[in-house]
């Protein structure tokens, strides 16, 4: 495919050529560090560079730099224009850091399949941040706070976002109320599964329209399967290694297709029994919405703590205003009728301010050792 002439960054143009001779010797005081960032990686892609270093996210530990072959980035932009049907001179809006593989595979996707890349600091709601004079766009990636942010604004953005083709979602879970909104929309919208060590996603979940799915269908020659734990392996030429072993807890549908679990290292075993908090969190933001449903979502995470008769008990911690003394009797009575006995948090904490991965995702071993210390 033909690559684009130009950029559009912040508003303004700047010509591939230029950006290709110039992005080793820009001025950083002319350039916000997103800017600096795009330019040069732009630059190196388009000069012609095999190998690119990335930062992994430190979701679940100390983030790392990893390098990614130019055939492995390239590779993942093929099968994305081809499972989205992504067309030579469409306009995408890039509004990821690209810093991390997200952003830089937004990038990628424009430079390789000749889209028009308009591109734009990342913000929460990034269709008010974004300033070229045109708001139609055919293709965007965004992570769930984005696409909440957007749902919730009333001036227009969801519009805007409706019109597009097909918009990507990914790095966090999905709370069933937001996916109740997104089946609103018109566009296609996709979670994404994978991670820095795959060159960004390798499968999708279709979230909206006739036929939305439970579970993620891979990418044409991306092989799955099982480890001892029930975690995911993947094989596929956009990993790092021939075969990645995740700590992703599946269930196989088939050998193309499998439904999200939770993650093995975050698992709680209390008393012997084995809960997911991410499904945990995702029953206590329902019935959080079902008794107000005039507050945003809220922030809610669910982590272990040290008990001397379970083993390890399950506490959430929100970052909410502290509600009233009887809105907790409420929820946990709302609770029991969607979850096992020990599946309910025994402590509940509430703050201010949940501490965030660099990638903006609740930090929960940070979590974990501010709220659960000592045994009980």
């Amino acid at each position: 495919m033909k690559a684009p002439e130009a950029l559009f960054l912040n508003g303004v143009r700047f010509e591939l050529r230029w950006v290709q001779n110039h992005h080793r010797g820009l001025n950083e005081a002319d350039f916000t560090p997103n800017e600096l960032a795009t330019l040069r990686f732009c630059g190196e892609w388009l000069s012609g560079a095999g190998s690119f270093a990335v930062r992994t996210s430190g979701t679940t530990g100390a983030p790392k730099t990893i390098h990614l072959s130019r055939h492995q980035m390239t590779r993942s932009a093929h099968l994305t224009a081809g499972a989205l049907g992504l067309l030579q001179g469409q306009r995408a809006l890039v509004c990821l850091a690209p810093s991390y593989i997200a952003g830089k595979m937004m990038l990628v996707r424009g430079l390789e399949l000749g889209l028009e890349l308009n591109i734009t600091e990342p913000a929460a709601n990034p269709l008010l941040a974004s300033d070229n004079g045109d708001p139609h766009y055919d293709f965007t990636a965004l992570v769930p706070m984005q696409l909440r942010a957007i749902l919730s604004d009333d001036s227009g953005s969801r519009s805007i976002l409706s019109a597009m083709q097909s918009v990507l979602v990914g790095g966090g879970a999905l709370s069933r109320r937001l996916c109740r909104e997104v089946d609103e929309l018109q566009c296609r919208v996709f979670q994404t599964f994978g991670m820095t060590e795959t060159a960004s996603h390798i499968a999708l979940r279709r979230l909206n329209g006739p036929q939305p799915q439970d579970s993620y269908e891979t990418l044409p020659g991306v092989k799955i399967g099982q480890d001892d734990r029930g975690c995911l392996t993947i094989e596929s030429d956009l990993c790092v290694d021939a075969t990645l072993v995740t700590n992703d807890r599946v269930q196989l549908v088939n050998e193309h297709a499998f439904l999200w679990l939770g993650r093995a290292d975050w698992v709680i075993n209390t008393g012997g029994v084995k809960v997911h908090p991410e499904q945990v969190e995702a029953t206590i933001r329902e019935a959080w919405a079902e008794l107000q449903a005039d507050v945003a979502e809220v922030p809610c995470v669910v982590v272990p703590a040290p008990d001397a008769r379970l083993g390890q008990r399950v506490v959430a911690v929100f970052e909410t205003p502290e509600p009233s003394p009887s809105f907790w009797p409420e929820l946990r009575r709302r609770l029991s009728r969607k979850l096992q006995a020990y599946e309910i948090p025994r402590d509940v904490f509430v703050t201010s301010s949940l501490e965030r991965t660099q990638t903006g995702k609740i930090d929960r071993k940070s979590a974990a050792a501010r709220y659960c210390k000592g045994e009980r």
